[in-house]
């Protein structure tokens, strides 16, 4: 795997002949493959306090590298060198959003290394995954960087997302053909949960890709997604081909059987709706549109009915004990009465199931163990409610002045499409997090992708005020 992608690397060299833009690429490429890896295993919790007879062995988590980490240290490289190298790279630091935005990401790995290195039983393990989530500042000015510096750069960013999305795609379908993981070195999730609450559904494979499982794939695909409508191609041959990577992200999305990233998939739509309600209603209007629409709509509903269905017949059980909501609430309950001891900077990157199974040796965690399924109160475990406010406030920021300007005449083309592109995947990636957890080491990087869209609509709209 890491030979193949050096292969590719070395491919996008020659035709690009920029390292920091195949740097970007060949990195966010890469993050869909988890595996193979070079891991560490380390025991939270012993297997005879634990109720379910699969972790009888114990509950482990795992540190360490992988593919992405290879590509993400050149990275990191070619951004110093294009900052001593180039004078308008080094402009974008006086720009004051840019500077706050770095100085507020950069505040919270204080603060989350601060509190790993205090209070983490694993500080070392803390301390790796806290590098890892840093890949969401160097997605975020990689991009920055190369938007100013390589002419049609989001045609690049495009087709890495098309990749993605076409490999997700294949692999994804062979599992739900398969009904089970294909087995093959680059999947990570080799079989289902290992805990099925009473409105789960086993009777359709859900599908998880090469990513760590199903939701988290439904998670990826969902804030790419709003790039791929809002940039859509105008030209004939690359618009058909733009439709069908749109209509097969949203064929994964319903695949994963994730309900909150339907949710969220609903929403996209929406926004998507609203702001381009005049094109949509011209073409309403052509007779032929409506009935090419109903016949798309009753075609779609009759081949995903049934998996739709299925889920969301099950969802009703969800407020009994037992099922996804009550687990939940008691996660964020036992949370609450942890973080009293630790509340400004928590305690540390990752240890959410060691910090609530050694305050509640039978609560959720002995039946359950795992990260908080509410993600704003599992960063406030992890890095205290200062962690949580310097992470969030520059996604706030963005997020309102999009809000802000979402029916605004004043924005040209380019910026609108930057804006409700970062928008919609705020949007998305909120409502997931609303009911699952994060994994930074992963998904941590694509948020880097989501706010550097979210600085270049603003500038952009800035400058043409």
């Amino acid at each position: 795997m890491v030979v193949a992608t050096f292969i590719l690397a070395f491919l996008l060299y020659l035709k690009i002949n920029n390292l920091l833009v195949v740097s970007v690429l060949v990195s966010l490429f890469s993050l869909q493959f988890f595996n193979p890896n070079k891991y560490y295993t380390l025991e939270v919790i012993r297997g005879f306090n634990l109720a379910l007879p699969e972790l009888k062995n114990g509950y482990y988590l795992g540190y360490g590298v992988h593919v992405a980490d290879i590509f993400f240290l050149l990275l990191s490289l070619s951004i110093l060198g294009s900052f001593f190298m180039s004078s308008d790279v080094r402009k974008l630091l006086n720009i004051k959003v840019i500077l706050t935005t770095l100085i507020s990401l950069s505040m919270y790995y204080y603060i989350s290394a601060l509190s790993s290195i205090k209070y983490s039983p694993f500080a070392v393990a803390s301390i790796i995954w806290l590098l890892q989530y840093g890949r969401l500042v160097l997605i975020f000015l990689a991009v920055l960087i190369c938007t100013k510096t390589y002419k049609n750069f989001i045609v690049l960013i495009k087709r890495v997302i098309q990749s993605i999305v076409l490999t997700q795609f294949v692999v994804g379908l062979l599992q739900f053909s398969k009904k089970s993981a294909l087995e093959l070195p680059i999947e990570f999730s080799k079989g289902a949960s290992f805990y099925t609450g009473l409105d789960e559904s086993n009777l359709f494979f859900r599908i998880s890709g090469t990513f760590l499982y199903h939701n988290q794939l439904g998670l990826i695909i969902g804030i790419l997604l709003p790039i791929l409508l809002f940039f859509r191609s105008k030209k004939e041959g690359q618009k058909s081909f733009d439709i069908v990577i749109i209509v097969l992200s949203c064929m994964l999305i319903l695949f994963t059987q994730s309900r909150v990233a339907w949710i969220g998939l609903i929403a996209i739509a929406v926004q998507y709706v609203l702001v381009n309600k005049k094109e949509i209603a011209n073409k309403w209007h052509h007779s032929r549109g409506k009935y090419t629409f109903w016949f798309r709509l009753i075609l779609l509903s009759l081949v995903f009915s049934p998996i739709i269905v299925t889920r969301l017949q099950l969802s009703v059980n969800t407020i009994y004990q037992g099922a996804g909501l009550s687990i939940r609430l008691r996660m964020i309950k036992e949370a609450s009465e942890a973080l009293l001891y630790s509340p400004w900077i928590g305690y540390g990157v990752g240890t959410n199931e060691i910090v609530l199974f050694s305050l509640f040796p039978q609560g959720t965690m002995s039946v359950f163990p795992a990260a908080i399924h509410f993600a704003p109160v599992q960063i406030l475990l992890e890095s205290g409610v200062l962690g949580l406010i310097f992470l969030t406030a520059p996604f706030l920021f963005f997020f309102r002045y999009a809000v802000s300007r979402f029916n605004s005449k004043k924005l040209s083309i380019s910026s609108g499409k930057y804006l409700h592109a970062s928008l919609a995947s705020a949007i998305f990636f909120s409502i997931y997090y609303l009911l699952q957890p994060h994994v930074g080491i992963v998904e941590f990087a694509f948020l880097g992708l989501v706010l550097s869209f979210g600085v270049i609509g603003y500038n952009l709209a800035q400058n043409n005020a």
